[in-house]
């Protein structure tokens, strides 16, 4: 499949698109982590799910 790809589109696009998502979704995973951090500490989530 990935040759595929490659063969159809330019390599450098194909690297370029897969290193875009990839820090996308790294851009993502640490914003997210960062609220549920942030809303771990506001509102003391373990304790309330636990009680």
């Amino acid at each position: 499949m990935i040759n595929k790809l490659i063969d159809k589109y330019h390599y450098s696009t194909i690297k370029y698109t897969f290193i875009a998502l990839t820090t996308l979704t790294t851009i993502l995973f640490l914003v997210s982590l960062a609220f549920a951090i942030v809303s771990y500490i506001n509102f003391n989530t373990y304790t309330t799910l636990t009680m």
